[in-house]
């Protein structure tokens, strides 16, 4: 059971390993993640497993799962920034909310670059 309950993400040993933020609901995905279930319980029932298993999850869960996770987020963050729906982690600044200083420079800059008299070098 515990050795399902990783594969599926939810629980090792008691302490829970969150999920990809990345979503990957392809059916072929699903059916590999039922198949490999199915495995792992057949093995863990013969006592294959129970030698090494222990070590073997806190080694994935500590390792290979965040290996694994990072590399399914950037190959998502491509994905997504290739079909032009990228965003930033964290949401750019409004130029609405600069100080009135700044917005006040910048009018003056923008004024003095289209009247032809701001000098080129």
């Amino acid at each position: 059971d515990t050795v399902v309950s990783m594969v599926g993400g939810i629980d090792v040993d008691g302490s829970t390993v969150a999920p990809c933020s990345a979503s990957f609901d392809l059916p072929a995905q699903n059916q590999w993640r039922q198949e490999l279930r199915a495995r792992l319980v057949e093995l863990e029932r013969d006592g294959s497993l129970a030698t090494n298993c222990s070590e073997w999850l806190q080694h994935l869960q500590a390792v290979e799962v965040p290996r694994i996770r990072s590399q399914l987020e950037q190959v998502a963050a491509a994905d997504a920034f290739a079909r032009g729906e990228w965003r930033p982690e964290r949401p750019l600044p409004d130029p609405e909310d600069c100080p009135d200083v700044y917005s006040r420079v910048l009018a003056l800059l923008r004024e003095a670059s289209s009247s032809g008299l701001w000098p080129e070098s």
